[in-house]
């Protein structure tokens, strides 16, 4: 029997890290999250680390490692690797269905932040453009990703039509085909040549960074590359819009331009990229609905959806 994907032991991954890295006593191994990636949190005798097996085949793991290396020599607040007992970052482990790469980084102490606090926005801003800024340093030993949106949008609009003819929901696709219509109409018209580029993060929606007193440490890079600066700023933008949030865009923007200037020609793009983000949403939930079970993709979360699209095409205009 085929197996496509499997979660070790609790006790068979402290073994793992026991004989791979110099932690001490390991006394827990908690499962936080199983997508995309298994994560979990380690506690041992030298502290706390997170463990992440990679579920995705043709992971560039190598490039997000030297990524997260070069932030931390710029002096931005990441979750850096650890290296293993061999001296590697990379561990590969046997599992049965096959081998899967994995990486220990250090545990980013603190909480999430509060948007109710403008200065949290403001901050995240500001921490989103540094990482910009020493970006255009950035020279990648490994081959490098490329965040192409008009191909990304493509993948995402095939996975969802393979999705709902699989599993006979042929009418709620056929709800959704003005809406895609819609997006792609409005994304033909985005001049992605055009837009100010760096590498980017490509998931700062508001999480996936912790504050310890005035550090605010980012973590999971696993959607690394290089893209588009308005697309960076759309996914927050989209997080605002998602959370109910959405005073927190100009207090992001404030905190960002103390930073690093945008200009009014790719700002203009940003409101217009939320739609096609949410679409590459919509296509990660719907593949998790493989690991999840077909629940996981409801009536009414296809509705929200829907409803959120039909909104931001209504309140989005491009000339061209």
């Amino acid at each position: 029997m085929r197996v496509d994907r499997s979660f070790p032991s609790e006790n068979a991954l402290i073994d793992l890290l026991a004989k791979n890295y110099s932690l001490g006593r390991i006394e827990k191994c908690l499962l936080l999250k199983c997508i995309p990636n298994q994560v979990y949190k380690i506690v041992a005798e030298q502290g706390c680390f997170i463990f992440k097996i990679y579920n995705r085949a043709g992971i560039n793991l190598e490039l997000e490692v030297e990524y997260l290396n070069f932030l931390s020599e710029k002096g931005l607040h990441v979750a850096r690797p650890i290296k293993t007992m061999q001296g590697s970052k990379i561990l590969e482990i046997s599992l049965p269905e096959g081998l899967r790469k994995s990486v220990l980084t250090e545990f980013a102490s603190g909480n999430e932040l509060a948007f109710d606090l403008s200065e949290h926005a403001s901050m995240y801003g500001r921490v989103a453009a540094q990482l910009h800024a020493v970006s255009c340093e950035f020279e990648p030993m490994s081959v490098s990703n490329s965040i192409c949106l008009p191909s990304l949008y493509d993948e995402a609009v095939n996975n969802l039509q393979v999705f709902f003819n699989k599993n006979d929901r042929i009418n709620e696709w056929r709800e959704l085909q003005d809406i895609l219509a819609g997006v792609r109409e409005i994304s033909e018209k985005i001049p992605y040549a055009s837009l100010a580029k760096s590498f980017l993060h490509a998931d700062l929606h508001g999480g996936n960074a912790h504050l310890f007193g005035d550090k605010l440490t980012l973590f999971d890079f696993e959607y690394i590359g290089f893209g588009p600066i308005a697309y960076e700023l759309a996914v927050f933008k989209w997080g605002t819009q998602i959370g109910g949030r959405e005073w927190n865009w100009d207090h992001f923007v404030t905190g960002y331009q103390e930073i690093k200037n945008l200009s009014e020609f790719d700002l203009q793009y940003v409101q217009p990229l939320t739609l096609v983000r949410d679409i590459l949403m919509l296509s990660y939930h719907i593949s998790n609905a493989e690991i999840l079970g077909q629940q996981y993709i409801s009536k009414v979360y296809l509705k929200n959806r829907s409803k959120f699209l039909q909104n931001g095409l209504l309140n989005t205009q491009i000339q061209g």
